[in-house]
């Protein structure tokens, strides 16, 4: 229904994709591990989730472990508001979700400045 009733609020930019999305996957159903991917190669629909932390992330995206993220991020080691999200994006068959903390290089301002100068504001 939202995506058939409301305007997207970047609609101007119909195939903006982020820097780095989480894409999922799963077996048997059941999301058991993501992993972050850079650089898409074509606009995909992904949910996207912006929250406030609530304090010091123990699973975030920093120069260090962005490697590693890339490979793989486990979901059972996420905070439970995460794998919430993770959840209902698969729940509604999307295969790729954005979130602040694991999508942004939490270190490197640069990245920050220019992935956070993108997000609406809506």
């Amino acid at each position: 229904e939202c995506i058939d009733e409301h305007q997207h609020p970047l609609s101007a930019e119909p195939n903006f994709v982020p820097m780095r999305l989480l894409k999922l996957e799963a077996k048997a159903g059941r999301v058991h591990n993501l992993r972050l991917v850079a650089d898409m190669e074509q606009a995909v629909q992904y949910l996207a989730m912006s929250y406030c932390w609530g304090g010091e992330q123990n699973q975030k995206t920093t120069t260090a472990n962005l490697k590693e993220k890339q490979q793989s991020i486990s979901f059972d080691t996420l905070p439970r508001t995460l794998q919430d999200a993770v959840e209902v994006t698969a729940g509604l068959v999307y295969e790729y979700i954005w979130i602040d903390s694991l999508c942004i290089i939490q270190d490197d301002e640069a990245d920050k400045s220019t992935e956070i100068t993108q997000m609406p504001l809506d």
